[in-house]
């Protein structure tokens, strides 16, 4: 089907027209021509460079109009380096974006859906290909194809796949009467650890058997203290602390999940990889507050790899300028709002913390005046006691916790 297509639109993918790409791709992609949602390629073509390889008919954007007739339930986006072959079309949009640019692939991925196949038939050069890899990769869903690839290239792009651990290679290609081939990566899911610290039982034993037993059901790992880890500060600095042993000591893990323990997890049946599947981040992933501070670290979300430690390092050793924050004020979350203010400052673009919209990875829940939109309800995946005494945490925890009994 896919090479009937590209013969119909001029594509050079299919061997009519130079490549022997579209066959191989109809194998992986034919069982998801009706749930992809969202098509991404880097490279819209032009006439002075395609007409002399395919023929005097060919258009720009025939690739895209092929991928619109094989997904037919998705949007097909692309980009290019070129203005003048910029179009839109019926679910077909294109944008002005340079492949080699870390900062314009970025910008044009934060106004798109996060796409479920990402193409590259852009410059062709390596170097680029590798930007763009290690660039979009975070925001793919599924599939991420390096086309044209050349054979003696094809390892070096295969090997792309360690640079994250959600990665994998699944096939390199490379046809005989083809001096050009492609390389396929699937995203995998992650490996989880979710771990909490608690030196009020009264409060967090319900979470923690919760916790539990959420992490029972996905199979991921838990880990649950019952003191404090340092007697120099409060005991929410202690997450720092307990992150940072974890990431020390299961160097599988992927992803680690810190849960305040005045959180209760309302939604056991959802996969934490689903909730957070949307917004790619690159050390840490944080909510949105909704009454005072930019951020909640209820729920702390990092990445398991070297620059995230230092990071939460340099939380750590950033404290000791202002040791107010050991004992007093929002703790650990004043010291990262800080330290990423100070970041953009020197550099706008760049922010070790990524935020999701409040309400999908935690809720509030509590005798604070809130908009009905920023409350926790029952859907959500999980209630934030916060803010209030500990009398009255409890007594909210057991209002949701006589709900579901009942």
């Amino acid at each position: 089907m896919l090479t009937e297509l590209a013969e119909k639109y001029i594509v050079d993918k299919c061997p009519k027209y130079n490549h022997y790409y579209t066959d191989m791709y109809d194998k992986i992609l034919q069982s998801k021509v009706k749930t992809y949602k969202n098509i991404f390629e880097i490279g819209i073509g032009n006439d002075t460079l395609m007409k002399p390889i395919t023929n005097e008919n060919y258009r720009a954007g025939a690739s895209l109009r092929m991928w619109r007739d094989y997904f037919t339930n998705a949007n097909i986006y692309g980009c290019d380096i070129l203005p003048e072959v910029i179009f839109e079309e019926e679910r077909i949009q294109t944008f002005l974006c340079d492949q080699s640019n870390v900062g314009s692939l970025r910008g044009l991925m934060n106004r798109l859906p996060n796409p479920d196949l990402i193409i590259d038939d852009g410059s062709h050069i390596l170097e680029h290909q590798i930007i763009s890899f290690k660039t979009l990769f975070p925001y793919v869903k599924d599939i991420y194809i390096i086309e044209d690839v050349m054979k003696y290239d094809i390892d070096k792009i295969s090997n792309l796949e360690n640079e994250y651990d959600n990665c994998k290679c699944i096939l390199k290609y490379h046809h005989e009467k083809d001096n050009r081939g492609f390389v396929i990566f699937q995203k995998t899911n992650p490996k989880l650890l979710f771990c909490s610290l608690s030196d009020r039982p009264e409060l967090s034993a319900p979470m923690f058997k919760t916790l539990q037993s959420y992490c029972k059901r996905h199979n991921y790992k838990c880990v649950l203290e019952g003191n404090v880890l340092t007697d120099l500060r409060c005991a929410s600095w202690s997450k720092i602390l307990l992150l940072q042993r974890e990431m020390r000591n299961n160097p599988e893990i992927d992803i680690l999940v810190w849960i305040d323990d005045d959180i209760l997890i309302t939604r056991e049946d959802i996969k934490f990889e689903e909730l957070i599947k949307d917004y790619p981040f690159e050390h840490v992933l944080v909510s949105k507050d909704v009454i005072w501070s930019p951020f909640n670290c209820g729920v702390v979300v990092v990445k398991n790899n070297e620059a995230t430690y230092n990071y939460l390092q340099e939380i750590w050793e950033l404290c000791e300028k202002y040791p107010e924050k050991k004992y007093s004020g929002l703790w650990e979350q004043d010291i990262m709002v800080l330290h990423d203010t100070m970041t953009k400052l020197n550099n706008p673009n760049q922010s070790f913390i990524t935020q999701i919209p409040h309400n999908i990875i935690q809720s509030f829940h509590r005798d604070h005046t809130l908009p009905p939109e920023n409350k926790w309800k029952i859907g959500h995946f999980a209630a934030h006691f916060t803010g209030m005494s500990l009398e009255k945490r409890i007594q909210y925890r057991d209002e949701v916790l006589n709900y579901f009994k009942n």
